[in-house]
């Protein structure tokens, strides 16, 4: 990190102005209600195990993440994006069925399936893994993010977990002196806020809905009845925004299962 002497403003390491391929998400789940879903030790590490274990299969990359009792945060990258929502989907079934059994109680365990928000630059993307990072700090549960036990910062000051060459290589172009670049951003960045946590589900899936059919000045008449538009709506709101099949039913008129085998 670099500075100018006192008073002066930190000046950031170099970074690319690029735009970057959609293939990049901030993922969040949340519990029902604002429930804790992740009570403790175990919750949050069988949580994680399954995280790995499932976005390996389905070839999705950890980039960064932090987990917090009602909610939890991923900064992911894959190719196939429908291998996201498949992985997101597996992931959140095991662990709906563990904590249940766990706790004695039946129901949902997670409000929606997930939500997600396309990372388009990298800026954006260095801004949402600082915010990522920053929420313990900013819920009270510690003073500084080295002190947070179950975020991927300290992985990346150690070299340890998510902090793979491969993933070091994709965020700051190279793994020499990318700590640099990491303690800088997360000064630089540290008061960025990213996707609200706590909007409320419905009012946020119609507004991407709304949204898409503004910007493509489509009806859903028109879209029922293209098969090509089907498609493209299905990718756009529920593959790639998280809106569940059971909202994109109601909106559709569809049965959900004709939608799942679109």
């Amino acid at each position: 990190m670099k500075y100018g002497g006192e008073g002066s403003v930190l000046i950031l390491p170099r970074i690319a102005r690029r735009e970057l391929e959609t293939t990049f998400f901030h993922i969040i789940v949340q519990g029902i209600a604002s429930e804790y879903i992740f009570k403790d030790k175990e919750d949050i590490e069988t949580y994680l195990e399954l995280v790995k274990k499932y976005c390996e299969i389905h070839n999705v990359k950890i980039i960064a993440y932090c987990m917090m009792n009602n909610h939890a945060h991923f900064l992911v990258q894959t190719d196939v994006i429908t291998q996201l929502s498949k992985a997101m989907q597996r992931i959140n079934i095991v662990y709906g069925r563990y904590y249940n059994s766990k706790n004695n109680r039946i129901g949902y365990v997670f409000r929606d399936r997930f939500l997600s928000e396309a990372i388009r630059t990298e800026i954006q993307l260095l801004k949402c893994m600082v915010y990522i990072h920053n929420n313990p700090v900013k819920a009270n549960k510690v003073r500084e993010i080295s002190e947070y036990k179950y975020s991927s910062y300290n992985e990346y000051t150690n070299g340890e977990g998510v902090a793979k060459p491969e993933i070091i290589r994709m965020v700051f172009g190279s793994i020499e002196g990318y700590l640099e670049q990491f303690n800088g951003v997360h000064i630089g960045y540290e008061n960025e806020e990213f996707m609200e946590v706590f909007v409320d589900p419905e009012e946020r899936q119609q507004k991407i809905i709304d949204d898409y059919l503004n910007v493509t000045g489509k009806t859903i008449k028109e879209i029922k009845e293209d098969e090509i538009e089907l498609k493209r709506f299905l990718i756009e709101v529920r593959d790639k925004k998280g809106i569940s099949n059971r909202k994109v039913a109601e909106i559709l008129r569809m049965g959900r299962e004709k939608l799942r085998k679109i």
